[in-house]
């Protein structure tokens, strides 16, 4: 698999990219790549600054727990102008401002001169096809908000390079579908923008946080069969793609998302994609999503990623090849990929060439920190070529090439039913009470976290996503 090509006008080219770590029993290095970057849609937008400087607090876990349904608890409506557009029935010399003279078409609605508060309404049924960019700003209490009305199928937006640019800042996009784009679904270049139940398909990236862009959140989105190649030729070791999300940007929180379907031919490294790729981002939160059948769940690279965080996630996949994480020591051109954490996931991998995580070119306890997950994976549960911050995690399944803390154990997880994909805990699993306490308050479920599930009067968190209450 490769990184993506630099995509902003600031970026350095000619850098070079990784291939796939090994799966073998070999202990030498993932063979390297070397490209030049290729620009993609969007990048003229970025030839002055992103954005006016925008506030965004410190990064700091634990995080509220899901709704009932699953679903951030949204910004409060703000008062402001109402737009509205409407592929069928309206007409761009119609006012725009009620349901019955709408506009029609996504240049009429890129051409709006929106401010704080004000919303931007697509009906539902409709149909565009281009790029929607919103280059105003709203504020942290009146935020621009780009929305549906109506009854019926979320109004669809494809065909573009990038679908919606996000320009500014302080802006919401939800409860659109997404589809078909040849680079994003939604292409991040501001900050503290809120992207929230949207169902995002069939792009390069499903969503493409860039360099500068702060404190963006990616929320209860469904993020499914983004597995086009953004690069793929014969020979080269170029090709790139297949992103649920793309993260570049810094300080943004990745939540309560089903991401899936990341994965795509490739003639460089059989098969390629991920969930989530962080290249030069740092800062970032990316925790209780469900991931399944994606190449990749994670893989970082560039020096400048630093202090991302993974937790309460639950990754799945059937693929042949997948793999949970892959990060860089200071050996590597990737590298090193400072301050990695992987708290409370649960993963299982029955792919006959799956593999946990891989930590390569001098890992170390700087590179990766890893407390209270369960690992399962068929050829491979981890190798790192170093030492490294290890211990309360669970581990079954395949080779084992790294040195487990005094607290880990290699053991059979005892899930309640994972041929039907339920990973909580059975009575007697060896996760129970056996966690390190990080700070989380909610397991995957929203369930609280420490319990007494062994009943030995001390309650502890369990390891992995799943805290069992008996």
């Amino acid at each position: 698999m490769t990184f993506a090509p630099a995509l902003s006008l600031s970026q350095t080219p000619g850098a070079a990219l990784p291939g796939r770590a090994p799966t073998g029993d070999s202990t030498a290095p993932p063979k390297r790549a070397t490209r030049t970057p290729v620009p993609q849609p969007g990048d003229h937008l970025l030839a002055g600054p992103v954005t006016a400087p925008v506030h965004v607090p410190a990064f700091a876990p634990p995080v509220r727990a899901p709704t009932a349904t699953g679903t951030a608890t949204r910004r409060p409506a703000t008062s402001g102008r109402v737009f509205y557009v409407d592929s069928t029935g309206g007409d761009d010399a119609n006012a725009g401002t009620a349901a019955t003279s709408a506009w029609k078409s996504l240049a009429k609605a890129n051409a709006a001169s929106l401010v704080a508060g004000d919303r931007l309404l697509f009906r539902r049924g409709g149909r565009w096809t281009g790029t929607l960019t919103v280059a105003a700003s709203g504020t942290e209490r009146a935020p621009i908000v780009i929305d549906a009305y109506g009854t019926g199928d979320p109004p669809l937006i494809q065909g573009g390079g990038s679908c919606v640019e996000l320009v500014g800042s302080h802006l919401t996009l939800r409860r659109t579908h997404i589809d078909n784009c040849s680079w994003a679904g939604v292409d991040v270049m501001g900050s503290a923008n809120l992207i929230e139940d949207n169902v995002l398909s069939g792009n390069a990236a499903g969503v493409h946080v860039r360099r500068g862009a702060v404190g963006n959140r990616i929320v209860a989105n469904e993020i499914r069969d983004n597995s086009r190649m953004s690069v793929l030729t014969e020979g080269g070791d170029d090709d790139s793609g297949a992103f649920g999300v793309l993260l570049q940007g810094d300080a943004t929180e990745i939540a309560f998302n089903t991401i899936s379907g990341s994965d795509a031919f490739s003639f460089d490294y059989g098969r390629d994609g991920s969930a989530v790729e962080v290249y030069g981002g740092s800062n970032n939160h990316i925790h209780h999503n469900l991931a399944t059948d994606n190449q990749t769940f994670t893989e970082l690279g560039n020096a400048t990623s630093a202090d991302n965080t993974f937790a309460y996630n639950v990754v799945r996949s059937s693929l042949p090849s997948s793999i949970f994480l892959v990060t860089w020591g200071a050996g590597s051109a990737w590298g090193p990929v400072l301050g990695t954490a992987l708290y409370h996931n649960t993963v299982l991998l029955t792919g006959s060439e799956s593999q946990g995580f891989t930590c390569n070119d001098r890992c170390g306890p700087d590179i990766l920190r890893m407390r209270n997950n369960i690992i399962s994976a068929v050829a491979k549960v981890g190798y790192a070529d170093d030492p490294f911050d290890e211990d309360y995690n669970v581990y079954s399944g395949g080779r084992r090439q790294f040195t487990t803390g005094a607290h880990s154990v290699v053991a059979d997880p005892a899930f309640a039913d994972p041929a039907g994909a339920d990973l909580r805990l059975q009575r007697d699993s060896p996760a129970i009470d056996r966690g390190q306490d990080v700070g989380y308050a909610r397991d995957f479920d929203g369930r609280s976290v420490p319990a007494d599930g062994d009943s030995d009067g001390a309650a502890m968190p369990d390891s992995g996503a799943f805290e069992y209450h008996g």
